[in-house]
């Protein structure tokens, strides 16, 4: 793959991936009034059993058994990452089914702060002075935001951090995306098949809820799949601050679905805290996309030095 297609790629692999979370409260507006714990127990069985299912074929145990083994502290990122994001994903899909997404997309508003930190202090990168002069302005929205908001400080750091922690460790994690989120649903899949045995001692139906549409809930499962699919391959592959400044992208989409579609309630000031927070990230990716001077192409400084 060419130098220059590369990180593109890579990059529109995490928007991809952060949009379909953006717009998930779309999804689940179908499904009024479902049982959180059920749709996730269910999500986390199915793509369980989807990556179970691929792992059988082509050999790809012995190639996941040999990765653990090579790696043991990557194996332990993943385990140590699916406890987090189940959390984090709870909450926020409580937060969409509950009339609280503004609510929901503020917590993750804190995700790409708590990202950055770890990225300078963990990972020792560094960000330019538009990348800071995005953060900061960012941190005047987010402050406007939190002045003008109902929902609890406390649960919108826990959401936010949590996030963050999962691509942290995920970055860290060196081995395949596949072994990857293997590794991360069996660490919940017995929490998943533990709830479902309860649910079936209580006598209630399953995790299937009768009130809703199977093909809706069923396809729950592969669309967050292939979501956390792309995120995972690109995460490895690029800056992590980078990362980072892209998960304003989910929060972004929610707040505007919020706002637009579900008319939540928008106080001007959080829509103003909106608006230099999109401010500060518009100015970083136009930075990024600009046409390149004809001395920092690599094929041209090769040519000129020949």
């Amino acid at each position: 793959m060419s130098p220059e297609i590369g990180p593109l790629l890579h990059k529109f692999e995490i928007l991809v991936a952060l949009s379909i979370f953006g717009l998930l409260p779309l999804y689940l507006s179908l499904m009024p009034g479902i049982r959180v714990e059920s749709l996730v127990a269910l999500r986390i069985i199915l793509a369980s059993a989807l990556l179970l299912g691929l792992s059988l074929t082509g050999g790809r145990w012995r190639a996941m058994a040999a990765q653990v083994r090579r790696h043991p502290g990557s194996a332990l990122c993943c385990v140590l990452s699916a406890p987090l994001v189940t959390a984090a994903g709870l909450l926020s899909v409580w937060a969409f089914m509950n009339q609280q997404i503004l609510a929901a997309s503020l917590g993750q508003y804190l995700s790409p702060f708590v990202s950055v930190m770890l990225a300078l202090l963990l990972l020792n990168e560094r960000l330019s002075r538009l990348q800071i002069l995005a953060l900061l302005t960012a941190a005047a929205g987010l402050t406007l935001q939190f002045g003008h908001h109902s929902f609890s400080l406390a649960l919108a750091l826990i959401i936010g951090s949590l996030f963050a922690l999962y691509g942290f460790l995920k970055k860290r994690a060196r081995v395949d995306t596949h072994t990857s989120l293997t590794l991360e649903h069996l660490t919940v899949l017995p929490l998943a098949l533990g709830y479902w045995a309860y649910q079936s001692w209580q006598g209630k139906t399953g995790l299937l809820s009768a009130d809703h549409s199977v093909w809706l809930q069923l396809g729950f499962a592969p669309l967050i799949l292939f979501a956390v699919t792309l995120l995972n391959h690109g995460i490895q592959r690029i800056r992590f601050t980078t990362f980072g400044l892209m998960q304003f992208i989910d929060p972004s989409l929610q707040f505007l679905l919020g706002v637009w579609v579900f008319s939540e309630p928008c106080p001007p000031q959080q829509l103003m805290g909106f608006v230099l927070i999109w401010g500060g990230l518009a100015a970083v990716i136009g930075n990024q996309l600009r046409p390149r001077k004809l001395g920092e192409c690599p094929g041209v400084r090769k040519l000129t030095n020949s």
